[in-house]
């Protein structure tokens, strides 16, 4: 069984270095292993729903290779850390 990527324990900042990491069917599904640059973190508040304090942050990136801005905003889950 493949070791499946984890999310940052901690938010990602802009300027950070992450990898798109999405389940097959959903609809950012075709960004999958790219690897980009965080450019903007927004913040709103469903840890009333559930309960995990990452689920608040989402993303907007751009390529790493190209500077070209991604059409959809990624949530935390959907990202891994580049080392």
């Amino acid at each position: 069984m493949a070791d499946v990527p984890q999310p940052s324990p901690e938010p990602h900042e802009p300027g950070d270095e992450v990898r798109v990491y999405v389940s097959e069917g959903e609809s950012t599904d075709r960004f999958q292993g790219m690897v980009c640059t965080v450019t903007e973190r927004l913040e709103d508040d469903p840890t009333a729903e559930t309960g995990d304090e990452l689920d608040r942050y989402s993303y907007r990136l751009e390529r790493a290779d190209t500077g070209e801005e991604l059409s959809a905003v990624f949530d935390h889950a959907d990202l891994v850390s580049v080392e």
